[in-house]
């Protein structure tokens, strides 16, 4: 994780993408050990105090914290956020919105919203 993260690197805030995460994507690319084993390491040692880790809320995130509950609250604990205009991607998103709508792809907040109705924040239990 270190080679990924930095060694001595800490967070403020981790965003998990929203763009491009239907369904069976999340299901393919956000694995139990997501969950069970990064989430957990990175609450406690890659977030820096009142730090956070947010990640677009749907079916398989919900079914995914509830399974691995009891590993994931010995580092953190987590809320459901419904108003986009709290998570800082979305913020910082939406200020390039004109930048987004240029490219191919035309992904900007507005047509990716359906993947960010509700957030869930985790935070590490040392910051609560």
């Amino acid at each position: 994780m270190d080679d990924t993260f930095g060694k001595d690197r800490q967070y403020d805030i981790i965003s998990l993408d929203y763009f491009f995460s239907p369904a069976g994507w999340v299901n393919d690319r956000w694995s139990e050990k997501l969950f069970s084993e990064t989430i957990p390491v990175l609450a406690s040692k890659k977030l820096k105090q009142n730090g956070s880790i947010w990640i677009p809320n749907n079916n398989h995130v919900e079914a995914m914290l509830e399974k691995h509950q009891e590993i994931i609250s010995k580092t953190c604990s987590w809320i459901v956020v419904e108003d986009p205009n709290q998570n800082p991607l979305y913020l910082a998103t939406d200020q390039v919105t004109d930048e987004l709508s240029a490219c191919p792809d035309n992904l900007t907040n507005a047509t990716q919203i359906e993947y960010l109705k509700i957030a869930v924040v985790l935070s590490s239990v040392s910051n609560l």
